[in-house]
């Protein structure tokens, strides 16, 4: 299905396709890599083809709560990448950067860590 959208946008507006989320699916993921890699056989994984890129992980214990319902970063690191960002091949598209942001304050928000992407996209 989210394929399918993504070729949908790609054909009608004739533009490049950016899609990312946790797909919950990896290497040494419990969950398998068999859609990531189905995914990355058809799209651009921006991890793997930006310029600067790093191989953080993006999925960590999810951030506990004190008595005063504030919630804490746990100590254990990120262990995992379940969440993915990638981009339809497009010769208009260069990929500068790739990264994750595992700092403190990102950890306390969600169990997962926001990928960050630059890249520009030339064109009309």
């Amino acid at each position: 299905v989210l394929l399918e959208r993504i070729r949908d946008l790609e054909a009608r507006y004739r533009v490049p396709v950016f899609a990312t989320g946790d797909l919950n699916c990896g290497k040494n993921a419990s969950q398998g890599e068999e859609p990531y890699q189905w995914l990355n056989e058809r799209l651009v994984d921006i991890r793997l083809a930006a310029e600067e890129t790093t191989d953080a992980f993006t999925h960590h214990v999810y951030p506990r709560r004190d008595e005063n319902n504030v919630y804490h970063a746990t100590w254990k690191a990120p262990h995992n990448i379940l969440d993915h960002f990638f981009v339809t091949e497009n010769p208009n598209v260069q990929l500068h950067s790739f990264s994750v942001d595992n700092s403190a304050v990102s950890r306390c928000s969600s169990d997962h860590s926001p990928m960050i992407v630059t890249a520009t996209v030339q064109g009309e």
